[in-house]
């Protein structure tokens, strides 16, 4: 599961890339199984989507999505600032 989350966020699979479990069991050289389950608690936690087939696939940047997240490291920074002065 760290493994994956890890790839997701550092790009490793692209935004909207589909991800099959035998490809990624190959590509973090796994057995499918725990893949299963690590795939199931991403998509559970809204870091996959549904894709073709049975495929899950890496949600798509919008730029919706990047001013929310704009917002909400401004929020956050803001209130750690704060905090350490």
């Amino acid at each position: 599961y760290a493994q994956l989350r890890e790839a997701i966020m550092t790009g490793r699979f692209a935004p909207g890339q589909l991800l099959s479990l035998r490809s990624v069991a190959e590509a973090v050289g796994s057995s499918t199984m725990p893949v299963r389950a690590a795939l199931t608690r991403l998509q559970a936690e809204g870091a996959l989507i549904d894709g073709a087939g049975r495929a899950l696939m890496v949600p798509p940047m919008t730029l919706e999505l990047l001013e929310e997240l704009r917002d909400v490291r401004i929020a956050l920074e803001g209130a750690v600032a704060k905090r350490a002065a």
